[in-house]
């Protein structure tokens, strides 16, 4: 339990980004909280509504992450954490 929670402190969670593409389907991003580089997404997929990128991107970010909608600190609106959105 200490460990994990060492790791947790020493790796902060990434940022998150549920934002709605030019051609209208919804997808996400995860970007590192410190100098905000891309760290994954969605892989191109899109989908059809905001809930179903939501739901696939709770299965593979850790539970601490925040997410956003479009992005945080450019206006971007807090959905809540990944724990809390699953």
């Amino acid at each position: 339990m200490v460990k994990k929670k060492a790791q947790a402190e020493a790796d902060p969670p990434p940022h998150v980004e549920v934002y709605k593409r030019t051609d209208g389907t919804w997808a996400w991003r995860a970007r590192d909280p410190g100098n905000r580089k891309i760290m994954g997404t969605d892989g191109g997929q899109g989908y059809e509504k905001r809930g179903d990128a939501i739901s696939a991107l709770v299965q593979v970010i850790r539970p601490d992450a925040e997410v956003y909608q479009d992005e945080p600190g450019f206006g971007g609106k807090r959905l809540g954490t990944v724990e809390e959105l699953s």
